[in-house]
């Protein structure tokens, strides 16, 4: 499947980037360190960034996406094989958007400051697309914060993982060589 034909496609490439590393980690390194909360564990950064896509597919019958109402499926951050079960769901609906769907309006809420009612968020207009866009760079955002969380526990992801292409091909602009 070509994805650069696809609209989700480069999101769909970086969710596929985070199942190899997934499917390469052992259950120790997935699962959050010992006396460590969870949120600092591999598995609640991919969980975090999944939510997200999983808010944006349950809002696209009804055209209203509200990041704040995320499932925070706890199973998919401590369960790397399960994780990858639900990348796989994951990725398999994200190939269904077509350029009908892409270009829909739809309406988005994110979430309130810390201490405010969830009603407090406004909404805001948006599109497929543009939510897609926003959430490519949410998820290579977060890959960074896996990338620093392995490499404190002596894992290497690659030198790609975790960084914008933009950045990649900033790099190879000044050494003449890809990055990846």
């Amino acid at each position: 499947m070509d994805l650069a034909m696809l609209p989700a496609g480069p999101n769909i490439a970086v969710l596929q980037q985070g199942l190899d590393l997934i499917r390469r980690l052992e259950d120790g390194l997935y699962e959050p360190e010992t006396g460590r909360p969870q949120a600092g564990g591999v598995g609640m950064q991919f969980r975090h960034g999944m939510d997200f896509y999983f808010c944006l597919l349950a809002g696209l019958d009804s055209g209203e996406v509200d990041y704040e109402c995320r499932q925070r499926d706890d199973r998919i951050a401590g369960d790397r094989l399960y994780a990858a079960e639900r990348m796989e769901a994951l990725i398999g609906k994200l190939e269904t958007i077509n350029d009908n769907d892409a270009g829909r309006l739809i309406r988005t809420r994110g979430e309130a400051p810390a201490g405010a009612g969830h009603d407090s968020a406004p909404w805001a207009a948006s599109s497929v697309l543009r939510e897609l866009q926003f959430l490519f760079s949410h998820t290579v955002h977060h890959y960074a914060i896996i990338r620093l969380l392995l490499a404190a526990r002596g894992f290497e992801t690659g030198q790609a993982f975790g960084v914008a292409p933009s950045t990649l091909r900033y790099w190879e602009q000044q050494t003449g060589h890809p990055a990846v």
